[in-house]
């Protein structure tokens, strides 16, 4: 026999017995309304879903053994047989069938993942443009980057013929097999950011290279694109956003205030430039200068400029050039805040790994280490560190925003880091 159970405010609920048969939560019909139900279950079709009908008796499903068959999980059905549960006692569970889907659906499904904000679309692009061998980069934002983004470059440009290809998802010109994907030298790799920025807005990508007379030009509209035509630009690329979600509304409510989302923009664009001080940086918000970066080779002036001129007589340059485990070079060259300068927030922090900004754990807590008992637990300390290691021995394909990395010899790593802070 099954003991009727009850949950306090939940009512019947599913239990298992030894003879592993189901209540069917909300159904209460008769023994002898039971007993003239049919005891095999009765599938049909339909172009959107597969349906069975389970006979029950007492509440209890006479046939547990054919969830299995019918891919259903036990919790699916519970939950199924509470909101479709017949008062005639049939139980009936739908299942969808498997299905393609659409190539723009997937593109936005990538977006999710790589589009999160107007920064992420803003990283994506800058990379692109210094991957491009990119000098100076300018970068445009209008209603914190929902409304308006626009980073153009002087970098190599695209040939008309491929402006089609940028736009489509898994094309680059950044690796070709899989060899590549072992030792990274790029900022992007996967080919996916274009054709997932312009799945959810208005996208526009103008370009020239530099031995051609004139440059194209493509329009996106939602993962849409129009012909490529003809257009008049200096050598280099534009690429300009409007309209950031607008074909996805839900995704536009997540979004914060204007300043709060500039403010992520100015962030990201300080961490890429921390790393790449040979590359002029300049972002302009609704019209009004915000960050004017000049190009330089002493990289310790791009760190003040981000960080400050004020805190310069509070910073120690830290240096080390070893090797790991097998004789793999690695060099390491910061400047770390003393005691004083730590702050409340784990953004003062900044890491560069081969010219690529990352938040590391073991690079972050390498640093942390360095400064236990000097710096109270619940504060960070200030300081920029960029490694440059063979690539062979760091994965960068292990986030969508390629924002964390996965070293080979992490332990080895960490006492670099910690041994040249010290």
């Amino acid at each position: 026999m099954m003991a009727r159970t009850t949950r306090p405010g939940s009512g019947p609920f599913v239990k298992r017995s030894p003879t592993r048969m189901v209540r069917a939560p909300g159904n209460q019909r008769s023994m002898s309304a039971m007993r003239r139900s049919s005891s095999a279950p009765q599938p049909c079709t339909s172009p959107r879903a597969t349906v069975a009908t389970l006979p029950a008796r007492n509440g209890v499903l006479r046939a547990p053994g054919l969830l299995p068959v019918l891919g259903v999980s036990m919790a699916a059905f519970c939950q199924g047989a509470r909101s479709k549960s017949s008062p005639t006692g049939i139980l009936t569970i739908h299942r969808m069938p498997i299905r393609l889907l659409p190539r723009q659906l997937v593109d936005q499904i990538a977006a999710g993942e790589v589009v999160e904000r107007p920064a992420s679309v803003v990283k994506e692009l800058v990379e692109n443009a210094i991957d491009a061998g990119a000098t100076r980069i300018e970068v445009a934002v209008d209603g914190g980057g929902v409304d308006r983004i626009a980073v153009a470059d002087d970098g190599g440009g695209i040939p008309p013929a491929e402006l089609p290809l940028a736009i489509a998802s898994h094309a680059t010109s950044k690796i070709a097999s899989a060899d590549d994907l072992a030792a990274i030298g790029t900022m992007g790799f996967r080919g996916e950011a274009l054709a997932s920025i312009a799945s959810v807005s208005r996208l526009s990508i103008t370009s020239r290279v530099r031995w051609a007379d004139a440059g194209a030009c493509i329009d996106v509209d939602g993962g849409t694109a129009a012909e490529v035509r003809p257009a008049g630009c200096p050598p280099g690329t534009v690429v300009e956003v409007r309209q950031l979600f607008h074909n996805v509304p839900a995704r536009r409510k997540f979004l914060r205030t204007a300043s709060t989302e500039l403010g992520r923009i100015e962030e990201v664009l300080e961490s890429i430039a921390l790393c790449r001080p040979d590359v002029a940086f300049r972002l302009t918000a609704d019209g009004k200068p915000r960050i004017d970066l000049p190009a330089t080779d002493e990289p310790r002036r791009r760190v003040l400029a981000v960080l400050g001129e004020s805190i310069a007589d509070g910073l120690l340059e830290v240096i080390a050039d070893t090797v790991l485990e097998g004789g793999a070079p690695i060099t390491l060259w910061g400047l770390v805040g003393r005691p004083a300068l730590a702050r409340g927030s784990g953004r003062a922090l900044r890491f560069a790994l081969n010219g690529r900004a990352v938040l590391d754990r073991t690079l972050s807590h390498a640093v942390k280490e360095a400064f236990r008992g000097l710096v109270d637990p619940g504060r960070t300390p200030l300081a920029f560190v960029a490694v440059e290691m063979d690539p062979s021995l760091v994965d960068v394909n292990v986030h969508p925003a390629k924002t964390e990395v996965r070293f080979r010899q992490p332990n080895f790593v960490h006492q670099v880091v910690m041994r040249a802070v010290r």
